[in-house]
């Protein structure tokens, strides 16, 4: 009973925390929220521009089996082609500066609270552990905003145009893919779960690595008087195979999470490479659709 009522104690701290994680993180976000909606909004195009080019180039072969390929399809092709080409590179150079004020904002803030702070509350946290606050967190934090979240949007909004133009061309393969999208989606989470637990284990050890390192070139010439060489590199040694062993699980972990997702989508790619190469041979469908597909 004493069991179950520490950790319902503790779901509920964890919950208020994260709620107030998540506050805070919003009105940060705040300012930034018109660019990261537009950098979703180019995202949407880019996915809009390459399933037109995908059916370009199946109107394309089709017209080629037919004898004809007309100047108005050759043209669409390439102007999409061109515009795939050059929107990746803008997408991507947006997507940086935007990660950069977004992350610096987060250090400032950190470090404008730091140094207006009262001296005795700076004595609680370590100055290695304030480096890390201000470096990996805050480009944690800039990643899961800038990019995770995003990210995750646009691809739901991709999974629904991509299983409307299935489901145009083959109501089968379009059924098949929405059943098998979930599979990969709910593993993944299960191991994203763990991930979070992983993540945490290497930023304390970040935090102790840098704070170690801070410390010994700082007070160097104490280091030296006591001949203690030896000992401190034994010690870095030491935490950084801490260190390496919860980046190697946490990897390890990212691995299998990411053969999960990968796995479902080449089951998913080897059942439409397989029914559609029995419709062909049915004459049901075109090499276009295919290419399609």
């Amino acid at each position: 009973m004493n069991k179950l009522k520490r950790y319902i104690r503790k779901y509920k701290q964890d919950k208020d925390q994260g709620r107030d994680y998540f506050k805070w993180l919003f009105s940060y976000t705040k300012p930034y929220l018109g660019r990261i909606i537009f950098l979703m909004i180019i995202g949407v195009g880019s996915t809009y521009v390459g399933i037109a080019y995908s059916v370009a180039s199946k109107q394309i072969i089709d017209q080629a089996g037919n004898g004809h390929i007309t100047k108005l399809a050759i043209v669409l092709f390439m102007m999409l082609m061109i515009l795939m080409l050059v929107s990746k590179p803008i997408i991507d150079l947006f997507t940086a500066m935007l990660y950069e004020k977004y992350t610096f904002g987060i250090r400032k803030q950190v470090y404008d609270k730091i140094i207006r702070s009262t001296w005795i509350g700076t004595q609680k946290f370590h100055t290695g552990d304030m480096m890390t606050r201000m470096t990996s967190d805050a480009g944690n934090i800039a990643n899961g905003m800038i990019g995770v979240i995003p990210n995750i949007i646009v691809l739901f909004i991709q999974l629904i145009m991509v299983f409307v133009i299935l489901y145009m061309n083959s109501p089968v393969l379009a059924i098949v893919a929405l059943f098998l999208t979930p599979i990969g989606v709910i593993a993944a989470y299960i191991l994203g779960r763990k991930l979070k637990r992983y993540q945490i284990k290497v930023q304390e050890s970040e935090t102790a690595y840098r704070s170690f390192i801070q410390e010994s070139l700082a007070n160097i010439l104490i280091v030296k008087a006591f001949s203690s060489e030896n000992r401190f590199s034994e010690e870095l040694v030491g935490l950084r195979e801490n260190r390496f062993y919860w980046v190697w699980k946490k990897n390890m972990l990212s691995s299998a999470s990411n053969f999960a997702m990968n796995g479902t989508f080449q089951l998913g790619y080897m059942f439409a490479f397989i029914y559609v190469a029995q419709q062909i041979a049915e004459g049901k469908i075109t090499f276009g659709t295919m290419t399609l597909f």
